[in-house]
């Protein structure tokens, strides 16, 4: 079971982070403004994964994890985009953000 959750959870963040990921969330890349772009890119990831931890744990497990998550994806984005931080990634779109 352990394998199939390892498999689910990497699907659920290659969906989260490529085809979900729209023009709006790469503002997370920008100096400013970047918050509400970013939380709604977490929160994506923290949805998914309240859905998916639903079919293993109890809801209140279900709701920890999701908070969990969102706020480690938040945090975790914000440092790779912020070039004050460590970030040195750049979006993958035409636009310049």
């Amino acid at each position: 079971m352990i394998w199939w959750l390892l498999v689910i959870y990497q699907v659920k963040h290659f969906v989260a982070d490529y085809p979900l990921q729209g023009t709006y969330m790469l503002g997370k890349f920008k100096k400013e403004g970047w918050i509400l772009p970013l939380l709604s890119h977490a929160l994506v990831h923290g949805m998914f994964t309240f859905a998916i931890a639903m079919f293993y744990l109890g809801l209140r497990e279900s709701i920890m994890l999701a908070v969990f998550d969102t706020a480690v994806h938040f945090a975790v984005d914000r440092i790779k985009a912020s070039p004050e931080l460590l970030g040195r990634f750049k979006a993958l779109t035409k636009k310049d953000f």
